[in-house]
């Protein structure tokens, strides 16, 4: 965790006093906020002791956050968890356009409709080539590899 993009993190949350951040200073070794400035109000005094108990519950978070997600393990988040759908009697799962038009088309408004639901967590995201292949013995297949080079020595000739 790195200390100093937290606390431009917190900085950018918490405004400081009257929107005058020349008036307070972060104390590098007290790791506290504190006044530039000797003679300050008591309500000065009350804002800088709050904000730093903002701040310890701050960096208790990060600190948290940090170590939830152990080394190996992905954490779940809207930007990498997808959902499909199938209806019991399918094979294939779909996307949520594809069941909304399934329901649609075979049910009436108001129809509560049993629904399998997938829920996957991407966990590599990475591009790979696709090869459609085909053979007058097996009929199409499709065959994935890591390159592009891959795919293309795999490619059979056309004249089969």
């Amino acid at each position: 965790m790195d200390i100093k993009k937290e606390r431009e993190a917190f900085l950018n949350v918490y405004v400081n006093y009257k929107g005058d951040s020349r008036k307070i200073q972060f104390n590098e070794e007290t790791e506290q906020f504190m006044w530039r400035k000797n003679n300050v109000s008591d309500t000065e005094v009350e804002y800088v002791h709050l904000m730093n108990q903002r701040w310890y519950a701050w960096l208790a978070c990060a600190k948290s956050k940090a170590q939830a997600v152990p080394e190996g393990f992905v954490e779940k988040t809207e930007s990498n968890t997808h959902h499909y759908f199938k209806l019991k009697d399918w094979d294939e799962w779909t996307c949520i356009d594809g069941i909304k038009d399934a329901i649609t088309s075979d049910h009436d408004i108001n129809a509560i409709v049993e629904v399998e639901c997938l829920e996957v967590i991407e966990i590599n995201n990475k591009p790979c080539f696709a090869l459609l292949a085909f053979g007058k013995r097996h009929g199409t297949e499709v065959k994935f590899f890591d390159t592009e080079e891959e795919a293309i020595e795999a490619q059979e000739p056309t004249n089969d």
